[in-house]
């Protein structure tokens, strides 16, 4: 039974996990990313970004007890949750049935938590890698072109101490995937 204490503290692990001042990527995309895009928008961007980190990988299904499951599906299902803020692999179930926009990508073959946590684990470097292409796509698409490099050099040179900082993808990506984990880890000690 899951008291209000626990959920307490479980919230408080997680803002704590959350809260790292030196990562230059925090606070330039919300949690949720579809606050900027929407559903649609946030499904045609992870498509994309699982397409080109996976152009030239031929992935075998990933096969468990529960059933057997393309890999780019549970690739673009993860990366989708973890752009919109969902992170636990429980989480992640239940919000399937919830979100038309996960339940588009998993395509009639809902995977189970277990299945999703063990994924997760087993392609880490790569749901990075996508995580980080969509959300430096994201980024780069709702600035104006100055921010993002394209404009003429003595514009650049006149404002370089004006440009926003690169963000740091790869680290956004990490925190992501670090909650998911952190979130899977106090779901199991509940």
């Amino acid at each position: 039974m899951i008291t209000n204490e626990m959920v307490g503290l479980k919230a408080e692990r997680l803002t704590m996990l959350n809260m790292n001042t030196n990562d230059r990527s925090s606070g330039l995309l919300p949690e949720d990313v579809t606050a900027l895009l929407g559903d649609s928008d946030l499904v045609r961007k992870v498509l994309k970004a699982v397409e080109r980190t996976l152009l030239a990988e031929s992935l075998p299904n990933f096969v468990t007890a529960s059933g057997s499951y393309r890999p780019q599906m549970l690739l673009s299902l993860l990366a989708c949750a973890h752009a919109m803020g969902i992170y636990g692999s429980q989480n992640v179930e239940e919000a399937i049935r919830q979100r038309k926009a996960l339940d588009y990508l998993c395509a009639g073959a809902t995977p189970d938590a277990r299945t999703l946590r063990m994924f997760r684990r087993q392609n880490h470097v790569l749901l990075k890698q996508i995580l980080h292409s969509l959300l430096a796509n994201i980024w780069t698409a709702r600035l104006p072109a100055e921010a993002t490099g394209a404009r003429s050099y003595l514009e650049g040179r006149l404002t370089f101490w004006a440009a926003p900082l690169r963000p740091d993808w790869d680290m956004e990506a990490e925190r992501r995937i670090r909650l998911a984990i952190m979130s899977d880890s106090i779901s199991a000690d509940e």
